[in-house]
């Protein structure tokens, strides 16, 4: 494949790349002895690639970087990747599957990382991810299954709203989530979700239309306004 790399502040970007249709695309970390930092924004966007493996050397993904690769069904990300930005894999219609590499760095998904991953189905999060931004996952139709990292501190505004078939996010013993903030799971009229003992905040709409909540029992929970459970089975 032909890359186009840039330097920037002394570090080496991928800034464009040629391609060809349904192309399995391996990005890599070293190109004619430059050792890459990062992918710039919009560099693979809309590219008609089939899958992407993020070489291990690579610590940076800017916004936009692969924004509506509507060919993309499959991404792996390396464990140095530390930075996702915003939008970076959004509106990537036929992703079904994410995978991050063991002992991943990454701490925060940016705000629409995948949002609008119509197919996107199964997912397991970094264990050091601490924050997911908002409109994160939105609407992600397919989405079924989380695996919730126990790092996880807030779940920021309608990051799984609108996933229609969400059916479970699960929560393992050690769980460290503190606060669901506005409309975050807005209309996941299928998902049941028990809530880990530390969960303490939710925003308005937070769980609106959720199938049902489950708080630990004699657990006070701020809610920022009585909405926050509208149309939930709420069990405390």
């Amino acid at each position: 494949m032909n890359y186009t790399v840039v330097l920037v502040d002394d570090k080496f970007y991928i800034d464009d790349v040629k391609v060809s249709y349904r192309d399995v695309v391996e990005v890599p970390s070293v190109i004619d002895e430059m050792e890459i930092y990062g992918i710039t924004s919009n560099a693979f966007a809309g590219k008609p690639i089939k899958s992407v493996k993020i070489s291990d050397g690579i610590q940076y993904i800017a916004d936009y970087a692969f924004e509506g690769c509507n060919e993309l069904e499959s991404v792996a990300i390396s464990s140095s990747v530390n930075y996702i930005g915003e939008y970076a894999f959004a509106e990537c219609k036929y992703l079904r599957t994410v995978t991050f590499e063991q002992k991943s760095k990454l701490t925060k998904l940016n705000k629409g990382v995948f949002a609008n991953c119509e197919n996107l189905v199964n997912l397991t999060l970094p264990d050091k991810l601490n924050t997911i931004g908002e409109w994160c996952f939105f609407q992600c139709k397919e989405l079924m299954n989380v695996q919730m990292p126990n790092n996880v501190k807030s779940i920021n505004e309608f990051a799984f709203a609108k996933c229609e078939n969400l059916l479970n996010v699960l929560f393992e013993k050690g769980a460290k989530l503190k606060t669901v903030k506005d409309y975050a799971f807005l209309d996941c009229n299928q998902l049941v979700l028990y809530m880990p003992k530390t969960f303490y905040s939710a925003g308005k709409g937070a769980f609106e239309n959720v199938l049902e909540v489950h708080l630990t029992p004699g657990k006070n929970v701020n809610v920022e306004y009585i909405r926050a459970f509208k149309g939930c089975d709420l069990h405390k």
